[in-house]
């Protein structure tokens, strides 16, 4: 109750000499001025959730870049190490010759394999049929 006597004292004594009208027209505009502060509020609370997204990935792009640059610099201090090593062919065979070679001893191999391999057993029904 004392409260509301203090805001009527700062309404009485902001604007001494206001009618109905004139003090509903005061509510409102203090009501759309309270709206857009909670809407300004709220897009402050979004703006700082996207700040501290923004620093978090900051941090992790810091660390990346950290990494990457060790990593340049123990590359740039020993550049043999970065260099892919080619080995040598073992033989003089051509490609085409060592395929033709693998398959056909592959198949030799299948057809030893079939040679000694068991014949299965015919399946009979359970009339005794074949």
């Amino acid at each position: 109750m004392e409260n509301q006597q203090a805001m009527d004292c700062t309404i009485d004594s902001e604007q001494p000499n206001l009618d109905l009208g004139q003090l509903q027209e005061y509510v409102y505009d203090l009501a759309s001025q309270v709206k857009e502060h909670s809407t300004i509020l709220k897009e402050m609370a979004l703006l700082r959730e996207k700040v501290s997204t923004l620093q978090k990935e900051n941090m992790i792009l810091a660390s990346e870049n950290k990494i990457l640059k060790e990593k340049f610099i123990s590359v740039s201090s020993n550049p043999g190490a970065s260099k892919t090593t080619v080995l040598p062919r073992v033989s003089n065979q051509s490609t085409e010759d060592f395929n033709r070679g693998s398959s056909s001893k592959d198949s030799t191999w299948a057809n030893k394999a079939a040679e000694t391999r068991p014949e299965k057993p015919k399946r009979t029904s359970c009339l005794g049929w074949r």
